[in-house]
């Protein structure tokens, strides 16, 4: 921040002092000084200190925007459904969380920076997001076309014991001892990523109405139960290791019921009667 207000006002670097109060968990753009340049600019103008408060549409609206991307990915397995090679191309929405998680001996992994029409920049967890999902959306076509449970498939292809801790770990609180039974249908669902140096593992649980597929939860007396196992490594705040996570599943679980693929009105937020918490 104060490298782009040294370059906005033509300054020295001695010349410019910030102050920046701690932004975890925050969205939106947080790496980029606009907000500080226009108070800068309307303090000069004035001759007294000004603060500037951009409400969340102004931020979504002025500040640069989230990378759009593109990612292709190509793989390959043997007769004995191993996979043995994989190919994952990222077109510029980034390179974080891009390098296969599983034991796969030949890979070709591509990340080709684009010009994009609009300012764009980091939010939240970078590209990472976009990677893993992707990867893992394409692990579950594999076990779908060849079968197989997608929790054993995944457990098939890892070889790191921190990997294989997490998603073990969250798959025994959602599947250990429970039997599946009556008119509604039970989904079940795994994935597991990384990213500098930190695993995350979750399982899903879904009840959903045999009758109406598109009512789960509560509307079917059933519940959505989300685990998820986090073995961060070394930190230096454990209260944010904590926080942090929470704020995830709130946010995964808002958008799997109100925004894709179809917006259930009444079924977002905690307070949805659908979202039942379970002791963990």
């Amino acid at each position: 921040m104060r490298d782009q207000l040294v370059t906005a006002f033509g300054l020295d670097k001695s010349q410019v002092r910030v102050i920046a109060p701690e932004t975890g968990a925050g969205y939106g753009g947080k790496h980029a000084g606009d907000a500080a340049i226009e108070a800068a600019r309307l303090a000069k103008a004035v001759g007294q200190p000004v603060r500037v408060v951009w409400t969340r549409a102004e931020e979504f609206t002025w500040a640069y925007f989230r990378p759009a991307g593109l990612i292709e990915i190509a793989s390959g397995v043997d007769a004995q459904g191993q996979l043995t090679a994989l190919e994952m191309v990222n077109y510029n929405s980034g390179a974080a969380g891009i390098e296969p998680l599983y034991a796969i001996p030949n890979r070709r992994i591509t990340y080709l920076p684009a010009d994009p029409p609009l300012r764009q920049g980091a939010y939240r967890a970078l590209a990472a997001t976009a990677n893993n999902f992707a990867r893992e959306s394409h692990i579950d076509g594999w076990a779908h076309r060849l079968g197989e449970d997608p929790l054993a498939f995944r457990l098939r292809h890892i070889t790191d014991p921190r990997l294989r801790a997490v998603l073990e770990a969250a798959a025994a609180a959602v599947w250990l001892g429970r039997t599946y039974t009556g008119r509604n249908t039970t989904a079940l669902a795994s994935l597991c990523g990384s990213d500098k140096g930190s695993y995350v593992a979750a399982c899903a649980e879904v009840c959903v109405d045999a009758s109406d597929r598109r009512r789960a939860g509560a509307a079917c007396g059933g519940s959505v139960r989300v685990r998820r196992a986090h073995q961060p490594g070394q930190r230096a705040r454990p209260g944010g290791r904590r926080r942090h996570p929470g704020a995830g599943r709130r946010a995964l679980r808002t958008r799997a019921l109100c925004q894709w693929p179809h917006p259930q009105p009444g079924l977002c937020g905690l307070s949805c009667p659908a979202l039942r918490r379970h002791p963990a």
